[in-house]
């Protein structure tokens, strides 16, 4: 909620991650309904880059690609995939193991 001139804003996200936005004359009011918006659509947990990660871990493995490369493409910065690449190398791991591939 925030207050612009004598009005007060309910601010949220639609199902699809849109922001939505409805004035109020109080600021309880805009409190209430912001309230009430969050709890009909609780946050669901955004979609990982797992898949894109591991993706990205077997083209470095097969092609011997670049990070930055694999950042370009994936539209995320190296920073990113140095940080998730460990991760990923150890899902990949896991799954290799489970289908007795390593």
């Amino acid at each position: 909620m925030f207050q612009k001139g004598h009005k007060f804003f309910a601010d949220w996200r639609d199902e699809s991650g849109k922001r939505k936005r409805k004035s109020f004359i109080t600021a309880k009011a805009a409190l209430m309904n912001g309230t009430q918006q969050k709890a009909a659509r609780p946050n669901s947990p955004a979609p990982g880059p797992s898949k894109a990660i591991l993706q990205a871990q077997t083209d470095t493995y097969c092609d011997k690609v670049p990070h930055r490369d694999i950042a370009a493409v994936l539209g995320c910065s190296v920073r990113t995939i140095y940080n998730l690449l460990p991760t990923a190398r150890r899902r990949l791991t896991d799954i290799l193991h489970r289908l007795d591939l390593l």
